[in-house]
């Protein structure tokens, strides 16, 4: 059973985790990183570019990606794109 707390957001009951499964995804940020960079992110693969560096990795939930992404303006880089990268068709 879901149940909605405060504001209508979802409040956490038994099954909710069945709803959250790992999903691999791509955050790409300006320009080429440095090691300190690459460093920092030693849980991803990262493809370092002319233009630009792709971070990815599988997450296993929305907390998980909104670190990431917190990790990224903490160094103050620029954030150009996150998206989910699509499982391979079987």
């Amino acid at each position: 059973m879901l149940r909605y707390g405060t504001y209508g957001r979802r409040a956490a009951s038994e099954g909710t985790s069945a709803l959250m499964t790992p999903r691999t995804y791509e955050i790409t940020v300006a320009g080429k990183a440095v090691p300190a960079v690459v460093d920092a992110f030693e849980d991803f693969d990262v493809v370092v570019g002319t233009e630009c560096t792709t971070l990815r990795a599988e997450l296993p939930d929305q907390a998980a990606l909104h670190g990431a992404i917190a990790r990224v303006q903490a160094l103050g880089l620029e954030l150009l794109e996150v998206r989910p990268v699509e499982r391979p068709s079987l």
